[in-house]
C-alpha cells in the first residue's frame, strides 16, 4: 500500500488492501450495488476510501459505463451577471460542490433567452443531464422546454411552476407561494392599506408565486389597494429610483414587498432618502433571508428561503438519475418560512 503523503493518488487496489477486501467489493460500495456488500463491510470500505483520500477517474469511470460523468446547470438570464444574485449563486454553488463530492464533474453555463440555441455547444461535452432555472414568461418557458427535450437528456427544472408533460424531467422548488401567503397575511394582520409588490421587469416563476401568495394572504380585502412597483433591472440605482418615484407620486404604498432581500434593499435605502420612518411610515419585506439579509440594520422582515437545499436536491436527483434510470420523484417542493424583523 502506498505510503501516506505519497505523490501518487491513491488507486482501488490500495482501498481493497487498506480494508482487507476485493477491488471488486470496493466497486460495489462505490457504485452503490445493494445487497451485494454487507453493512460492516461497506462502513470500513468507505472509511478507508475516506482516510485514504481516493476518487476515482472519470475517464476509466466514464469508458466502463458509457458515461462521462459530466452535468450541466443553465441559467437563462438576461443579465450577464447572473451570478450577482445570491439566490441562484448559492444553487450554483451548492449543485457543483455536491457533483464534486459524489466524483462528478459540472459545467455552469449563462444564457440570454434569446441565445439558448448557442448553449448546444454543450452537448459536445456527452453530458449526462441538465438543470435549469429559466426566467421568462409562461409562454417564453415552455417553448425552452421543447427545445430542451430534443437534446434528450434528463432533466432537472428549478424553480418552475407551470405543469410539465414531458417525459424524463423532474421539478424541484422551494414553496415560493407559501411564503407570499405569510407576508401576506403579516400585512394584513398590521392592516396596511396599500401594499406595492416590487419586482423587475424581467419575469421569473418563483416570484410570480411569491406575489399570488402575498395577495391570498391578504384576504381578497377590498380596502386593501395593491400596486406595482417595476424596475428595469435588479441593479441597485434603478430599483432605488423606482422605488423613490412611487414614494413621492400620489397615493405611495404603506408597505412594499420586495421581490428579493436585494429589491426590499434597496426600497428601504429609497424610504430612509425621502425621510419615511420605517415600518413607522413604510413598511418593507423581502424575501429570501440570505447573505444580504445579515448585514441588514434594521433587520429585514423577510422569507427564509432553501437555494442550498434545492442545489444539492438537484444534483442528487441527476446522479440517482443516471443510477437507476429513471427519476424517484418528478415534483419537489421544499418548504420556507416566515421571518419577523423589524422593518414591517
Amino acid at each position: 500500500m502506498k505510503a501516506h503523503g505519497s505523490q501518487s493518488p491513491p488507486t482501488i487496489r490500495d482501498v481493497a488492501r487498506a480494508a482487507g477486501v476485493s477491488v471488486a467489493t470496493v466497486s460495489n460500495v462505490m457504485n452503490e450495488r445493494p445487497g451485494l456488500v454487507g453493512k460492516a463491510t461497506r462502513l470500513r470500505v468507505l472509511s478507508e476510501i475516506e482516510r485514504l483520500g481516493y476518487r476515482p477517474r472519470a475517464g476509466a469511470r466514464s469508458l466502463r459505463t458509457q458515461r462521462s460523468q459530466t452535468f450541466a446547470i443553465i441559467l437563462v438570464d438576461e443579465s450577464a451577471f447572473y451570478l450577482q444574485d445570491p439566490f441562484p449563486a448559492a444553487v450554483v454553488a451548492a449543485f457543483t460542490s455536491s457533483l464534486n463530492d459524489m466524483g462528478y464533474v459540472s459545467v455552469v453555463h449563462g444564457c440570454r433567452l434569446a441565445d439558448i440555441d448557442k448553449a448546444a455547444a454543450l452537448r459536445q461535452l456527452g453530458i449526462d443531464g441538465v438543470c435549469l432555472m429559466a426566467s421568462g414568461d409562461d409562454t417564453a418557458r415552455l417553448a425552452l422546454l421543447e427545445k430542451m427535450a430534443a437534446w434528450r437528456h434528463p432533466l432537472v427544472l428549478l424553480q418552475e411552476t407551470q405543469p410539465i408533460c414531458h417525459e424524463d424531467v423532474c421539478v424541484i422548488r422551494q414553496d415560493d407561494y407559501g411564503g407570499g401567503v405569510a407576508i401576506g397575511k403579516h400585512l394584513a394582520a398590521k392592516r396596511h392599506r396599500h401594499v406595492a409588490l416590487f419586482e423587475p421587469m424581467l419575469e421569473w416563476p418563483a416570484v410570480t408565486a411569491r406575489f399570488q401568495g402575498v395577495r391570498d394572504g391578504l384576504n381578497g380585502d377590498a380596502q386593501v389597494m395593491i400596486s406595482h412597483i417595476h424596475s428595469r433591472s435588479e441593479h441597485f440605482e434603478s430599483a432605488r429610483d423606482a422605488v423613490i418615484t412611487a414614494l413621492v407620486g400620489p397615493n405611495p404604498p404603506d408597505a412594499i414587498v420586495g421581490a428579493n432581500d436585494r429589491m426590499a434593499t434597496a426600497a428601504l435605502i429609497a424610504a430612509r432618502l425621502v425621510d419615511l420612518a420605517v415600518p413607522d411610515a413604510l413598511a418593507v419585506v423581502g424575501f429570501n433571508a440570505l447573505d444580504v439579509w445579515t448585514y441588514q440594520a434594521p433587520r429585514l422582515t423577510t422569507v427564509i428561503s432553501a437555494p442550498a437545499a434545492i442545489g444539492k436536491r438537484a444534483a442528487l436527483a441527476l446522479v440517482n438519475r443516471l443510477d437507476t434510470g429513471s427519476f424517484s420523484e418528478i415534483q419537489v417542493s421544499l418548504p420556507v418560512s416566515f421571518l419577523q424583523g423589524e422593518t414591517a
